[in-house]
């Protein structure tokens, strides 16, 4: 009765894709869609880039802007005061350690990261580049002075309390980043820190008898310069002229009135963990370098016998490829303490006795009278030049004779994430105009 026409409907025209069509669909498809992905991969690394640069631009603007607000309130002359019949009003020092641009040596130097409970985190595996390395450099060096305000009093912490002074002890120097090993080849695991003290010598006695423990728990807690009383064993606050002696310093090894005997620690540094007191967590370069003006000047002879300038102390002088020609008749620049050629170039030395460190002290006429004896102190010509009580005739003087007439700051940082690198020079010239 019903008859249905098979062959009708198979034969009927049908429009559609082949399964072929719809593969080649799908792979163009996806070729799109790769494009659209890598592109906007590549505009999200690129504004990573750009916004890593901004805030990298903005701490080095933040850190520049407080180490000169630093050095234009230095509260004494940037000179020795072993001369001086009274303490001086605080101080300033520099300490060159022996790392180099060329040879970085090893990252423990000078000091380790102790935390608020007295842990000490360590690492810092030695690292030597040979020379050819132009990120990573010198970063071990410490710059240490007292500042007064200008205006607004400085502010820290005190047994949980915020106090107030108008004068500070400050110092600059770099560590390794708490719980951070550090990668030999590809290392970033360094941060510089700025460290203020205020300086109220009122608060008197701090801590009776503390053990080390508990010094460097104090200086991880609280931010008031303190020394140990070296009569009765106590902690208490400094005052200016307490700082012109290095033992009472921080981070200074207490002991004889001696600039040599007064080394900066080593091994452990008390720092409080606060962001206030880091200024980068990625430093390849942090060198402190000041003006000799009778360091020799040498020529240096690179490649296709290209003829530069360089101060003593260059990288480029010891670089492989780099000859050093004969010196140029002129003299002056900006050396590391001890590494170079001249007065402040040479390696640090007293009387008596020698310097582990080379430091530049401003000094103080305590250390010439720390023997009942002292030569540099009793009133009689002892070298019979008809001069009296002159440093030659004491028992230790600070370790250069001379004053400062300018420093220089190179701080060379990484952005961990995309590997930019900026570098930061601050000078501060002490000659008046």
């Amino acid at each position: 009765m019903f008859k249905t026409n098979f062959n009708s409907i198979s034969n009927a025209n049908r429009k559609g894709l082949s399964l072929v069509e719809i593969m080649i669909a799908m792979v163009m498809t996806l070729i799109v869609l790769g494009a659209m992905m890598a592109a906007f991969s590549y505009g999200s690394a690129e504004m990573q880039k750009g916004r890593a640069s901004i805030e990298l631009n903005n701490r080095l603007i933040t850190a520049e802007e407080q180490l000169r607000r630093d050095l234009d309130r230095i509260t004494v002359e940037v000179k020795p005061h072993h001369t001086l019949p009274a303490l001086p009003k605080g101080f300033v020092e520099i300490l060159d350690g022996p790392q180099t641009d060329y040879n970085n040596g090893s990252f423990d130097v000078p000091f380790t990261y102790v935390d608020g409970g007295g842990a000490t985190m360590t690492g810092g595996t030695a690292y030597t580049h040979g020379g050819n390395e132009l990120v990573y450099g010198d970063r071990d060096d410490f710059f240490g002075c007292t500042i007064q305000s200008d205006g607004k009093a400085f502010r820290g912490r005190f047994n949980n309390a915020i106090l107030e002074s108008h004068l500070a002890e400050i110092a600059w120097f770099t560590i390794d980043t708490p719980g951070a090993i550090e990668n030999p080849g590809s290392n970033t695991h360094r941060m510089v820190c700025r460290r203020q003290l205020l300086i109220r010598p009122s608060l008197g006695t701090l801590l009776t008898a503390p053990s080390a423990v508990a010094i460097n728990a104090f200086f991880a807690q609280n931010d008031i310069s303190a020394r140990i009383d070296p009569s009765s064993g106590d902690l208490v606050a400094n005052s200016l002229a307490d700082l012109a002696i290095r033992g009472n310093r921080y981070a200074h090894a207490p002991g004889a009135v001696n600039p040599a005997s007064n080394t900066l620690l080593t091994g452990t540094l008390p720092l409080r963990s606060n962001s206030n007191h880091i200024m980068f967590t990625s430093v390849a370069a942090f060198d402190i370098r000041v003006y000799s003006p009778d360091s020799a000047l040498q020529v240096i002879l690179g490649v296709g016998s290209i003829a530069d300038v360089g101060d003593h102390s260059d990288a480029c002088s010891s670089r492989p490829g780099g000859i050093i020609g004969m010196s140029v008749p002129d003299f002056g620049g900006y050396v590391d303490l001890g590494k170079a050629s001249g007065i402040l170039g040479s390696p640090a030395s007293l009387v008596g006795v020698p310097y582990t460190e080379q430091v530049y002290d401003t000094g103080t006429s305590q250390y010439n009278r720390n023997q009942p004896d002292d030569g540099g102190a009793n009133g009689v010509d002892d070298n019979a030049n008809g001069i009296v009580d002159e440093p030659a005739e004491g028992d230790v003087i600070a370790p250069y004779n001379t004053p400062v007439r300018g420093i220089e700051f190179t701080m060379r940082v990484i952005e961990p994430n995309t590997k930019q690198v900026r570098q930061l020079t601050v000078r501060k010239s002490f000659v008046g105009e």
